[in-house]
Formats: C-alpha cells, sequence, structure tokens
C-alpha cells in the first residue's frame, strides 16, 4: 500500500490503454468470488442489487483493487452475521453531465459521524477510535482508492450517520460506458 500510495501521488491519469468497458456484475461477482470464504466463515450474506449490462470506463485492475479494498474495510469493521450489500445505478444526468454509473458498497457496522468523513480518504488516515482498535491497518486503502477512481475520472464518497448498526455505504462514481462503447 506504502509503494502504491507513492507511485500514483504522482500520477497525473490512468494509461488511455488501460481503460476499458468493465462489467459492473462481472467485476462485483469476482470480489465476492474472493472473499467468499470470509464471507462462509463469518455467516453473512453478500447481496447484488446490479442490472445486467451495467458498464463503466475503468482500469479493471484497479477497479477490482478499489472495490476489494472498500469489501475488506466493509468485512472488517461491521459484525459478522451482518449483511454487505453491492448496488449500482445510473448517475444524475440532470445537469448534462456525461452519463455515470453509481456502485455502491454497504455494511451495517458502526458507522462513520459527519465529522470523521472527510478524514477518511487522506492519506495515513485512521480515525481516533480506531488507533487503538485490534483492527489493523495501514490507513492508506481508502486514500489509494480515491486516487484511483479520481485517476479514472470519477469521484468517490461515503454516507452514514455515524449511528451503530446503521452502517456506511462506500459510493464510486465513474463514467459509464454504453454497450456499443
Amino acid at each position: 500500500n506504502v509503494m502504491d500510495a507513492s507511485r500514483i501521488e504522482t500520477e497525473t491519469s490512468i494509461r488511455p490503454e488501460l481503460l476499458e468497458r468493465v462489467d459492473v456484475r462481472e467485476m462485483l461477482e469476482s470480489v465476492i468470488t474472493i472473499i467468499t470464504p470470509q464471507l462462509r466463515q463469518e455467516h453473512r450474506i453478500a447481496t447484488v442489487h446490479i442490472p445486467e449490462r451495467f458498464f463503466v470506463h475503468a482500469d479493471p485492475v484497479r477497479l477490482r483493487q478499489i472495490l476489494m479494498n472498500l469489501s475488506v474495510n466493509a468485512l472488517k469493521y461491521s459484525l459478522a452475521r451482518t449483511p454487505i450489500t453491492y448496488t449500482a445505478r445510473l448517475g444524475d444526468n440532470t445537469t448534462g453531465a456525461a452519463p455515470s454509473v453509481i456502485i455502491s458498497v454497504s455494511d451495517k457496522g458502526k458507522g462513520i459521524t459527519p465529522e470523521n468523513q472527510a478524514r477518511l480518504f487522506q492519506r495515513f488516515s485512521r480515525l481516533e477510535s480506531e488507533i487503538n482498535s485490534p483492527i489493523r491497518g495501514s490507513g492508506l486503502g481508502l486514500y489509494i482508492s480515491r486516487r484511483l477512481v479520481e485517476l479514472m475520472g470519477g469521484r468517490i464518497w461515503i454516507e452514514s450517520s455515524g449511528i451503530p448498526g446503521e452502517g456506511s455505504t462506500f459510493h464510486i462514481q465513474l463514467p459509464a460506458r454504453s454497450l456499443g462503447a
């Protein structure tokens, strides 16, 4: 993660030849396959609500890395036997912006208070409540995810009330890619 963070800090974009049409459902199913052993061990259900034929313009390797990071965080910061939900929808196109897809990963963990949310995507950021926690991490995963999403022309954000049990939802918005493109 440290090497990844250092390298992407100086990059201004992902090489265009690495960007391609990525099937969102297929990508999420591949991520869920990787985390299935932990899902089974913790008696969890991963629910996917994604229409077929939803495509984004992205680097598939980096998108998998981002979705893995969000999935692992959802597992780490929520209790066993609670679900993880994956959804995707078209972005709001009322402002004339280019079409986009919003991919969301939701958990039922303790949530993140609004005042802590802004710090989440900063380099080496660990919330005060997590510093002495048994949950380990470098504080780079969400920073790397933010940078990679931005390098692919998208954005990432969180919605959470900070109320335990209501959890958090992380959203990734990326350019949509039509079936023929």
